[in-house]
């Protein structure tokens, strides 16, 4: 029996200490102008923007119990950054020494504020009476076929030879 050989171990690279200047304005609140240190892990992985706690039913910061010791979470509070790094190429980099990165979202967050109906109904919002609404029925259904043209006739092709890397031949 022979002795497989020892695989060479897996080097992990640190992730890259990056910087960013907050620029100004008032929805970067405190950190404006401050410069913060970030790290950056690898594709879509850059932590270490400040984060704030938010009520998802309002918006609003969090309201944390008045126990001594550590907050208590109470329900519908979560997480989130508390700014996100604009897309532009002036303001939006960070920087590792000399090098400059321009940071790109992979996906942004809309959270829209809890208004009152009187404000949606001032700006000429009207919610619809309940039952003055129809709903659609089977009765409505329109069937696809006819307009979705004839269906393709395929010739017949050799089978495939290789199937997720096993040759079948």
């Amino acid at each position: 029996m022979s002795q497989a050989a020892t695989p060479a171990p897996v080097v992990f690279d640190p992730p890259l200490p990056v910087s960013f200047v907050v620029p100004t304005g008032a929805k970067y609140g405190l950190y404006q102008g401050a410069t913060i240190s970030l790290q950056y892990g690898g594709f879509g992985d850059l932590w270490g923007i400040p984060s704030v706690c938010i009520d998802v039913t309002t918006n609003l910061p969090c309201v944390f119990s008045a126990l001594v010791g550590t907050p208590t979470p109470q329900l519908n509070q979560r997480w989130t950054p508390d700014f996100s790094i604009p897309y532009d190429p002036v303001i939006g980099v960070v920087t590792s020494g000399t090098t400059t990165y321009l940071v790109k979202p992979l996906d942004k967050e809309v959270r829209l504020a809890h208004v009152l109906p009187t404000v949606c109904s001032g700006a000429g919002l009207l919610a619809p009476a309940i039952g003055s609404v129809t709903l659609p029925t089977a009765a409505n259904w329109i069937d696809p076929t006819p307009s979705a043209g004839t269906k393709p006739v395929f010739t017949t092709v050799p089978a495939p030879q290789v199937i997720h890397g096993v040759k079948q031949y």
